[in-house]
């Protein structure tokens, strides 16, 4: 089954940070360092920090004992935990991630105003048919609907944003769950916050029927 997890950047306090920065990798350490926003700074800490409590908790690995590889498209992995994978993603307050025994893919949105001409770069012919016949805040609700469709089928692929968009057609979608045709890949729509819109793919044709929402705490590593 693929899992979804998320949290809120409210569970960290900047006062917090410092001490946090303590248990991840020194490649996230040194990225943090180049980020000039605090919710910035928290997003990228609380993606790793997620996914450290999940392999702790799971696989009863000390904090010190778990450490990160990247794929050449860089997408990273757990090492030495090969029936493990994951996929993160963040955007304004939360930070979510799906775990899976096979390759996963997330990607989460904050529904906000977009340009159309990221529409018609990006989307299939059908898809921006079916966007211009709708309402404004219908159009931004689809818009994000497909475009964490689509991060999150390039993310399971391996391949990330290095993929073209309009490689994967969604026009025909249908309900919350559906597959993928010829690739052996299934797909789910979560309900979350409202204004937020988040999707997942991956190999597994079960998926969790919702996002866990849970807390970081210094004392879980």
């Amino acid at each position: 089954m693929i899992n979804l997890f998320g949290c809120n950047l409210a569970c960290i306090c900047e006062n917090e940070i410092n001490a946090y920065t303590q248990l991840i990798s020194g490649k996230r350490k040194s990225s943090l360092a180049r980020l000039k926003y605090i919710d910035d700074v928290k997003r990228s800490l609380l993606g790793e920090l997620l996914i450290r409590k999940i392999v702790r908790e799971n696989y009863f690995r000390g904090n010190a004992e778990i450490s990160f590889g990247v794929n050449d498209y860089g997408k990273p992995y757990v090492k030495d935990l090969d029936a493990f994978h994951f996929s993160v993603a963040h955007s304004g307050e939360w930070v979510v991630c799906a775990i899976s025994s096979q390759e996963v893919g997330v990607d989460l949105e904050r529904i906000r105003p977009v340009d159309p001409e990221i529409a018609r770069q990006h989307f299939t012919e059908q898809e921006n048919i079916f966007l211009t016949g709708l309402s404004l805040d219908r159009k931004k609700e689809y818009f994000f609907k497909l475009w964490t469709l689509k991060e999150s089928y390039f993310k399971a692929k391996g391949t990330g944003l290095a993929g073209n968009l309009k490689e994967a057609d969604f026009s025909s979608m249908a309900g919350a769950s559906f597959s993928y045709p010829n690739e052996g890949l299934y797909f789910h729509i979560y309900p979350f916050d409202p204004g937020y819109a988040v999707a997942a793919c991956g190999c597994e044709k079960e998926f969790s029927p919702k996002i866990h929402v849970v807390n970081i705490q210094y004392s879980d590593f």
